[in-house]
């Protein structure tokens, strides 16, 4: 009798710890590649990208050339996921001097009132594992979560209202932003066109 009353409180042991644990966030619609556009269309932009920051495939490297749909958030929510085309807080002896550009992409990963932290380079929003192709760390040539040289933000960055945090796709290269309010994200990046 002994035995069955230490399994049952065994099993139900386990089954506690298990509702206890946050379900992870899962974006299974954001799809890292871009379409490959002929041309741009009506009221498009094009930007021209200055840094490596979310190169892992030739549509990011520097110099290639976006899409973007300045129109494209007036109908829309910004979602968690999107490349977004934003101004940046540069000033303008950086940008006369090409340090920084007056206009850069990134990709959403916070959304406002959320809290974000990173442990051994994994994203947690809220206490939730973010389980996507963008909420772990990619260095060179794969992922570097869980290791001892994978990221670790000391601090949690809360969100306000009207806030959303960018980050680049490669983390050491380009890192994350400050908090981004919603008046700085100009459009979206909806495709990539092959540099002439």
């Amino acid at each position: 009798m002994y035995k069955k009353g230490l399994i049952v409180a065994v099993v139900a042991m386990i089954l506690l710890a298990g509702c206890n644990t946050k379900k992870p966030i899962v974006d299974e619609f954001t799809k890292y590649e871009l379409p490959l556009l002929e041309q741009k269309g009506p009221g498009q932009i094009t930007h021209r990208i200055h840094h490596d920051g979310m190169y892992r495939s030739e549509q990011y490297a520097a110099s290639s050339t976006l899409v973007i749909d300045p129109d494209y958030y007036k109908s829309r929510e910004i979602a968690r996921g999107d490349v977004v085309y934003y101004k940046t807080n540069a000033t303008e002896e950086e940008i006369n001097n090409k340090k920084r550009a007056e206009y850069d992409v990134s990709r959403v990963v916070a959304l406002p009132g959320e809290t974000l932290k990173v442990k051994k380079g994994q994203i947690y929003i809220n206490d939730r594992l973010l389980d996507t192709l963008y909420g772990k760390e990619y260095y060179t040539d794969g992922f570097i979560n869980g290791t001892d040289q994978a990221l670790n933000l000391d601090q949690q960055i809360l969100l306000l209202e009207g806030q959303f945090l960018l980050a680049s796709d490669v983390w050491w290269r380009s890192g994350f932003t400050e908090p981004q309010p919603k008046e700085t994200i100009k459009g979206k990046v909806v495709g990539w066109m092959k540099s002439l």
